[in-house]
């Protein structure tokens, strides 16, 4: 193999030509400015007990072939020592030392890492991870010889299959083209089609990361390590520049308002998700409507970042303004009073908890949340993660919206633990107009779109205003997942044969919580705080609960009621009628007006004002919904009942041995087939077992490999009993 699409191939024992070029970070710290694309083909041996388990001291696993390039080569090889061999050869070419580092990107790290790492340990040490969990790795850092690993997944949030398409790769990803029912030997020879797969994914891997590089600007010395680093870069630009027009005042009011253990703690407790749930009246009913009614699914425009502009949030320093140990209990009205100005923090006991409407079909109060302090004895009686009544008494936190919504569905007796307070105001203009810019972008951008779309058809112009749409959408909804990030991380280490462990020092003690709040609050770029997330959330439930109370009502009393199938997050399926959806567009014409009344909008490229908090037809003509539980639905659409279905844990489509995609919905065939006894066979998906020892070289087969674990990725079947999402 000489040439192969403009790369040269090279043996692993070949001279790999990489330009020793650098970029800095600070006077002491570089970075090569090329970096390495890295993939390994894995292959294994199980072996199950006698119950059908898997036996992890008697399996074993593999590299049985593996690739790397740069910008100018292709390096290739069989074994993993052979990787290393390659490694430490750059290590003395490019001089690396702690000083000068060079970037290696592998999709899906955590997987290749855990084949590799024990090799890598065994000649450089034991390296610092970042890593959200066990087996989620971020980087890996052998810092004294000057090897970094990154995810590139966790920078793209993207199978690489999905990313080469978004950014329309010279390249894509050749699918189909290996059998991974085959087992393979690194001692056997590979025919032509197993290297062009292999090489192919590091090529493409590669253009990936170098038009995404393009696209923010970035080199290997500022690229982030995931993809909520893009939002937090422009985010800080925008609060730096606030910050120094304003005589420092953004920094000198974050530091300000810093919380401690036990806020944090309550915080955490609190912070929870969307509302994903089904009416329990209708599970596992194939709903269909006459000529009279229809069934609608309607849908709020960027819902978190809606939330951000119209809605108040904690702006000031937290005080108790209730303590239940010194002080008399206070009533629900002087809460209510309360919280006209003030957010509150709210932890209480609630005892014998029950719906007010017995068919009420989207039961607010979580039993994650409710299980976690209830007192001995306490019975439940829940939905599909929502509770419908609770016979004894629990401790939760809540915000005030939340008590609000829950006040408004539930009779309880309810006895006040501490209440904080925080000043109420809108967020700070450095975060606002940020999301506005963005807000604008998105919209210009589908625009855009949709015109070269009418006018020219498919083009490279096309192609380019879709990459900057899917930037913009990107950029705009990680502002959420900035304020929702914890502020107190665990960190993990491994050992030499890849067993995973938290390290002791940064266990969630109280000592070791209040050390990262204060270093949190100090950090010279951190400009977020936690709270803004837990109101955010709270905000989205509220919209999303006023629109199932207007559907259910049907305005309280102003039109025929419509009738609630499901909602998720943002999102509501229901049954309607056209006095309702009338009453429907009227309603989102006020809010038309109340946000342009407001300045809850944005200017676009026309010069046109788009404003903020619509609940949108999303016009998808549908003939009829089925669901069995949370993330898990059918629908048929249009004259021809198209059947779409979204089950959570069963992949969309998968490529079947013979090249062909095969979907869940043609698996599932029919609507009706929708049950909890369904078992997804060939859409199933696949599980991974992690397996760990000591290097060996053994023969398995008549074929040598060398193996030091790694994972094992089995076919699955999936019911969707097994499936059931108890909480959302």
């Amino acid at each position: 193999m000489d040439i192969y699409e403009g790369y040269k191939v090279k043996k692993h024992t070949e001279k790999i030509n990489i330009s020793n070029e650098i970029v800095y970070r600070s006077k002491k710290r570089t970075f090569i400015k090329d970096f390495i694309c890295l993939d390994t083909e894995t292959s294994h041996q199980c072996i199950y007990n006698t119950d059908g388990s898997l036996d992890k001291e008697k399996s074993k696993t593999w590299i049985y072939q593996w690739a790397l390039c740069n910008e100018n080569d292709i390096v290739y090889g069989r074994y993993p020592s052979d990787i290393v061999y390659v490694y430490q050869k750059l290590i003395d070419q490019l001089e690396l030392s702690k000083f000068c580092t060079l970037i290696t990107y592998i999709h899906n790290a955590s997987y290749d890492l855990s084949y590799l790492l024990p090799f890598f340990i065994k000649a450089w040490g034991i390296p610092k991870i970042i890593s959200i969990e066990k087996h989620h790795i971020i980087s890996a850092a052998f810092e004294e010889v000057g090897l970094q690993f990154r995810c590139s997944y966790k920078l793209s949030n993207k199978s690489l299959a999905k990313w080469s398409n978004d950014y329309n790769t010279l390249h894509k990803k050749l699918e189909g083209y290996v059998d991974y029912n085959k087992v393979y030997y690194p001692s056997e020879p590979l025919d032509n089609k197993n290297w062009m797969y292999q090489f192919n994914d590091v090529i493409v891997l590669r253009e990936c990361l170098l038009a995404q590089m393009s696209a923010f600007n970035h080199h290997t010395n500022n690229i982030p390590l995931t993809s909520t680093g893009y939002i937090r870069e422009k985010v800080y630009k925008s609060y730096q520049l606030y910050n120094d027009n304003n005589y420092g005042r953004a920094r000198s009011e974050f530091r300000e308002n810093e919380i401690d253990k036990t806020l944090y703690t309550n915080m955490r407790s609190e912070q929870a998700g969307g509302i994903t749930h089904g009416n329990r009246h209708i599970v596992n009913k194939t709903i269909r409507t006459d000529n009279k009614h229809f069934i609608k699914h309607r849908d709020f425009e960027s819902h978190y970042p809606t939330q951000e502009i119209i809605h108040t949030y904690p702006v000031g320093k937290w005080y108790i303004w209730f303590d239940g140990l010194t002080q008399k209990q206070p009533t629900v009205n002087t809460i209510m009073g309360l919280s006209k100005k003030n957010c509150l923090l709210i932890k209480c006991i609630i005892k014998n908890l029950e719906l007010k409407d017995k068919k009420d079909a989207l039961p607010f109060a979580q039993y994650s949340k409710f299980n976690i302090e209830c007192k001995k004895g306490t019975k439940f009686t829940v939905d599909n993660g929502r509770i419908l009544s609770m016979q004894g008494t629990t401790v939760v936190t809540l915000t005030d919206i939340d008590f609000f919504i829950l006040y408004k569905q539930y009779n309880f007796k309810i006895k006040f633990i501490k209440i904080y307070t925080s000043k109420r105001g809108t967020l700070p203009v450095w975060l606002t107009d940020v999301i506005k810019q963005l807000y604008a972008d998105k919209t210009n951008y589908k625009r855009k779109v949709k015109d070269i779309e009418n006018t020219k058809g498919i083009c490279e112009e096309l192609y380019q205003a879709k990459i900057e749409l899917l930037i913009v959408k990107a950029l705009l909804n990680a502002i959420y997942g900035m304020s929702a990030s914890d502020l107190v991380r665990e960190e993990y280490s491994i050992d030499a044969i890849g067993n995973w462990s938290i390290k002791e020092d940064t266990k969630k003690t109280d000592k070791y919580i209040e050390k990262e709040l204060h270093k949190y609050y100090k950090g010279f770029k951190n400009c977020m705080r936690l709270e803004w997330g837990l109101w955010c959330t709270s905000w989205a439930r509220y919209e999303l609960y006023t629109e199932y109370w207007n559907i259910t009502t049907g305005f309280n009393g102003k039109c025929e009621k419509g009738f609630f199938l499901y909602a998720d997050t943002d999102s509501i399926f229901y049954i309607s009628n056209d006095s309702l959806e009338k009453e429907m567009e009227l309603n989102n014409a006020r809010k038309k007006k109340e946000s342009l009344e407001n300045g809850w909008y944005t200017i676009l490229n026309d010069g046109s004002k788009h404003t903020f908090n619509a609940f949108d037809d999303e016009n998808d003509d549908i003939q009829a919904f089925r669901f069995t539980h949370a993330k898990c639905y059918a629908l048929e659409l249009g004259k021809e009942h198209t059947l779409q279905c979204t089950i959570a844990g069963v992949p969309e489509r998968i490529l079947t041995k013979d090249g062909k995609w095969y979907t869940r919905h043609e698996e599932l065939k029919n609507i009706n087939n929708l049950n909890d006894d369904m078992i997804f066979e060939k859409c199933g998906g696949t599980s991974c077992t992690y397996i760990n020892h000591e290097i060996e070289k053994i023969n398995i087969n008549g074929h040598i490999v060398e193996t030091a674990g790694g994972g094992i990725i089995r076919k699955t079947t999936k019911s969707v009993s097994v499936l059931k999402v108890f909480d959302c």
